[in-house]
């Protein structure tokens, strides 16, 4: 209603009229009562284990707060040796990766795996170096198969964005 004048169906719905419908029917009863409910109904929180630690979970699947950097120490360790094995290999003081293998007392399966991480995105690099990571990156996922593409990389390692999440499109009350 503008200015008493009535304009039925001119416009397309923000909410969907299911969402409406519900959030009103939650609305119409007593404010004490629908707290008590949620409470009663939805846990306060989750505990979650990440990589080897443990996280609090909010019911809507948020960490409950912003933590602090965690920088992974192993994961960190493994990608200072892949890029000193690549500067040793680059430089020539190595010719092969089986002869730096033998050099550092390491199987060539385990050398490649970890070298690979000289691979990685820079601004992937960048976030292990910061401790802003998700819990969800650990060495053991980043020595599985990656793409050797950063694009790639950041479409499967990062965590989504608001800029990569799907935009939501209003549509209109049926």
């Amino acid at each position: 209603v503008h200015k008493g004048q009535s304009y039925p169906g001119q416009h397309m719905g923000i909410i969907p009229r299911k969402l409406w419908d519900k959030v009103h029917t939650i609305l119409r009863t007593s404010p004490r009562k629908r707290a008590s409910n949620t409470r009663a109904q939805t846990p306060a929180f989750s505990i979650r284990k990440y990589g080897g630690r443990k996280q609090i979970i909010t019911p809507s699947g948020e960490p409950a707060a912003v933590e602090r950097s965690r920088v992974d120490s192993t994961l960190l360790k493994a990608l200072a040796r892949a890029f000193r094995w690549k500067k040793m290999l680059e430089s020539g003081q190595f010719t092969t990766i089986t002869e730096l293998a033998k050099h550092e007392n390491l199987a060539l399966t385990c050398m490649t795996r970890i070298l690979r991480l000289s691979l990685l995105a820079p601004d992937i690099v960048e976030m292990i170096l910061d401790g802003r990571q998700p819990p969800e990156m650990t060495l053991a996922v980043l020595l599985e198969p990656f793409p050797v593409q950063w694009e790639g990389q950041n479409q499967t390692l990062k965590p989504p964005t608001a800029q990569t999440m799907p935009r939501l499109v209003a549509k209109p009350f049926e």
